[in-house]
């Protein structure tokens, strides 16, 4: 059995159905939400095991549709709206959605529309989201649309009317492969690293879209950041470093392993008559 639970208008988190599998369960946004309010009107909905959730709005008589996207392991840095044919300035309106301490650092119409994080309003039931309705000016400072943003992922959908038909949807629900490289010495490597014993070297992990990296040696953490320096190296450090870095996109942890051999130093010869 599956529970569907949803913010009421005060913001709680509610138990509203349990359903079974291949079954549906359909309710309306404003038994729970409070229009006109601009704190109580996103819904958050969990459930207790993965679903699909379609959402149905429009506009006049012009009806319009989406699959609504899972906040966690998804969303897109950046994205581009061409506005339909006849498209009516009152009419657009873009739902936003990001991160929190991601919301200062969009870059829409190339710098045209400057956003700060007090311009959003957090979503009730989530830990860290926040949304802003952008619409007049905002929406239209640019055709396409461009937006992104420069330290995390965010998601966004746009609700078009030109007098005839509507257009709504999310579509920024794209995520790239997540990895992490090993450079040493600024020079690329494999999972293998060579250094002569007395030699320094700085390990660095690199990776797309990635944060918070830790590096452990035989259990222990070593390093909480991307770079590890290690000093007048000795054979007992030679052995396997893993370094751990989190998708920004919130829920992918990411771990390669390299293996450290440390050379012992050869012997100087020298030559005499």
């Amino acid at each position: 059995d599956t529970e569907i639970w949803v913010t009421n208008k005060s913001g709680a988190m509610v138990k509203i159905a349990t359903i079974d599998p291949g079954t549906g369960y359909s309710f309306k946004t404003s038994d729970y939400s409070v229009y006109g309010d601009k704190r109580n009107t996103p819904i958050y909905v969990n459930t207790s095991k993965p679903t699909i959730l379609f959402q149905t709005t429009g506009i006049g008589a012009e009806l319009g549709g989406s699959v609504l996207p899972l906040l966690s392991c998804s969303g897109s840095t950046e994205a581009t709206y061409k506005r339909i044919k006849n498209s009516r300035d009152g009419d657009l309106t873009y739902n936003l959605m990001v991160r929190t301490k991601f919301a200062n650092d969009f870059v829409i119409c190339e710098g045209a529309v400057q956003l700060t994080q007090a311009d959003f309003t957090p979503i009730r039931g989530t830990e860290d989201w926040s949304y802003i309705q952008l619409s007049g000016a905002r929406a239209t400072a640019c055709d396409p649309f461009t937006i992104r943003n420069t330290k995390g992922p965010f998601h966004i959908a746009a609700l078009d009317y030109d007098g005839a038909s509507f257009t709504q949807g999310f579509f920024t629900d794209y995520l790239p492969a997540v990895e992490i490289h090993l450079k040493k010495n600024e020079i690329l490597q494999d999972t293998v690293v060579n250094i002569c014993a007395g030699e320094d070297v700085v390990l660095v992990a690199e990776g797309l879209d990635v944060t918070d990296y830790l590096w452990t040696y035989k259990g222990n953490i070593v390093c909480t950041s991307d770079t590890l320096k290690l000093l007048n190296v000795t054979n007992s450090m030679s052995g396997k470093y893993t370094a751990t870095a989190t998708s920004i996109y919130g829920c992918d942890v990411i771990t390669k392993e390299f293996e450290l051999v440390v050379n012992d130093i050869r012997p100087t010869i020298s030559y005499s008559d």
